[in-house]
């Protein structure tokens, strides 16, 4: 390996005048080289046995160092420590696939399946004695101390409970209502914009009305590219279907087409072509929305999940089977995950419903109905892009995929403007539980997932979560929702959007809950019985 590394700088000093195709073609294949010798380099750091001192193995001795904090002087925690090894297991089976893959390009297997499942068991399985297994082993165990050991406190509160701090954070509940208030206020306006209305125009009488709760949904559909758009009885609710309106309104609005189009002539005859510069605009405005409309779903659902969760929302079902994960309910939209990061390790995910307050909803709605056909339809008409529409609602756009760096930053910067103190992640994704356990009856969400086993189902011979996976679902229950859990999602999203300050209005209750009901039987008379 040290031998094509210094090929590599040899070309890089060579004299200008060489030829550049024959250049240009030494570096390609010595990089190649290059390449494979550090594959081969990585494999073998993979591939050996361990016996005796474990420190002995490079990678083991890299681990050893990799878990020392050095600002702390100590070793590092297991809540850190365990990421990097589940990042290292990762990066291990990434480069195991690529070994496995260059083995069959060279003639060395049949299949490159064949060198995938030889490798696996000789030095990739849970319990061989090579440095994977001990990493999983060590990792499982890290997650053990993690799971039975306390944090560090770092949560305080005032005397009223009015202010919240976390470190650098300093956070007033009412400071946390005016910043959410004014990012609803500032995403109202970058819609508006979308929507290319006029400073004489007056929106209400320009953009179509939309009235939540005369949509409707079908969550069992699973057919591709369905959403609840396509609900006959939502058609018939919308006043329009949405898929042409901007379009037709640039097109038949005068000072809209002199905005996107033009009248270019192309040798004898005279072309209307759309104005790149300005369909590029529109189309990095709607950027911005997005960006601020993720930091309104992160901050106004309930509980916040984690950004990979969020970013991987679909609207409409796709093209390979998956469901789609945003529905509406009762004039509210909901957003379904189904991630859950320990996954690799225990096989269970966990189904969470969060809920959007209305003026979020009517912002996800709008932009659905109306915005996304148009920026479909500008990508078909300028760019030529004629395949079909990413079914998420957070596709990749001009700035590539988005991804959790796209929500850290936006929620820094807006903190950072409006709340004059710092805010990521994981400081909000803290604040946000304090605040629930203080301020919210629900206390947040329950750890476990299992359903409390209702009498009624007891009586039954069966579980609550038998109950609810197998007996008497509903008509339109969407595959793996149980409908108790549900509506104990969607009281706690109503009632943090109560907390934050939203408008709640009561949704049709088929039941009284269940505090109401204890209250109200133990309000009730008795009936006494003398007997002799």
């Amino acid at each position: 390996m040290e031998v094509y590394s210094q090929q590599l700088v040899d070309l890089s000093t060579q004299r200008l005048d060489l030829d550049s195709s024959l250049r240009a073609s030494q570096q390609k294949q010595t990089e190649e080289l290059l390449d494979r010798a550090c594959l081969t380099f990585s494999i073998a750091l993979l591939d050996h046995t361990l016996k005796g001192d474990l420190f002995e193995s490079t990678l083991v001795g890299f681990l050893a160092v990799l878990g020392i904090d050095l600002k702390q002087q100590t070793f590092l925690k297991p809540y850190s420590y365990t990421s990097y090894l589940s990042g290292l297991v990762k990066m291990a089976q990434m480069l195991v696939a690529l070994q496995a893959v260059r083995q069959a390009e060279v003639g060395h297997v049949a299949h490159p399946a064949d060198a995938l499942e030889e490798m696996r068991e000789r030095f990739l399985m849970f319990g061989v004695r090579a440095p994977f297994g001990w990493i999983t082993r060590l990792r499982a165990y890290g997650k053990k101390v993690q799971n039975c050991t306390t944090g560090m406190g770092y949560i305080y509160w005032n005397d009223d409970d009015q202010t919240l701090s976390y470190k650098e954070l300093q956070l007033s509940m009412s400071g946390l209502r005016r910043f959410v208030a004014k990012q609803v206020e500032l995403a109202q306006a970058q819609l508006e914009g979308l929507f290319l209305l006029h400073e004489e125009e007056v929106r209400e009488k320009t953009i179509p009305r939309l009235t939540l709760h005369e949509l409707r949904d079908d969550p069992t559909n699973n057919q591709r590219g369905w959403n609840f758009l396509k609900d006959p009885r939502t058609r018939a609710a919308l006043p329009t279907t949405g898929e042409r309106w901007l379009l037709d309104r640039v097109l038949e609005t005068s000072w809209l087409r002199d905005e996107f189009l033009e009248l270019r002539r192309i040798g004898q005859d005279d072309h209307v072509l759309w104005r790149e510069g300005r369909v590029t605009s529109y189309q990095q405005d709607i950027d911005h929305f997005l960006e601020r409309l993720l930091l309104l779903i992160h901050i106004t659902g309930g509980q916040p999940g984690r950004a990979t969760e969020l970013l991987s929302l679909c609207h409409s079902n796709t093209k390979h089977g998956r469901h789609r994960s945003i529905f509406i309910e009762h004039g509210l939209v909901s957003t379904v995950t189904s991630y859950h990061k320990g996954y690799s390790i225990n096989n269970t995910t966990k189904i969470i419903h969060r809920y959007l307050p209305r003026v979020i909803s009517e912002l996800v709605v709008y932009y659905l109905w109306l915005i996304l056909p148009f920026s479909q339809a500008l990508e078909r008409l300028v760019r030529n892009h004629h395949q079909a529409g990413s079914p998420y609602l957070w596709p990749v756009g001009e700035e590539g995929i988005w991804a959790s760096e796209r929500l850290r930053k936006i929620l820094q910067q807006e903190a950072q403007a409006h709340l004059q103190t710092k805010l990521n992640i994981m400081s909000y994704r803290h604040a946000a539980i304090a605040i629930s356990r203080v301020h919210l009856k629900c206390g947040g969400f329950k750890r476990d997932y299992g359903t409390d086993d209702a009498p009624f189902d007891r009586q039954a011979s069966h579980g609550s979560w038998i109950a609810g996976t197998v007996y008497a679902r509903g008509l339109q229950e969407a595959p793996g929702h149980i409908e108790a859990r549900r509506r104990q999602y969607r009281a706690v999203s109503r009632e943090w959007h109560e907390f934050l300050g939203f408008e709640v209005s009561l949704g049709p209750r088929k039941r009284p809950a269940e505090d109401k009901l204890v209250e109200y039987r133990s309000k009730q008379a008795y009936i006494t019985i003398d007997m002799d």
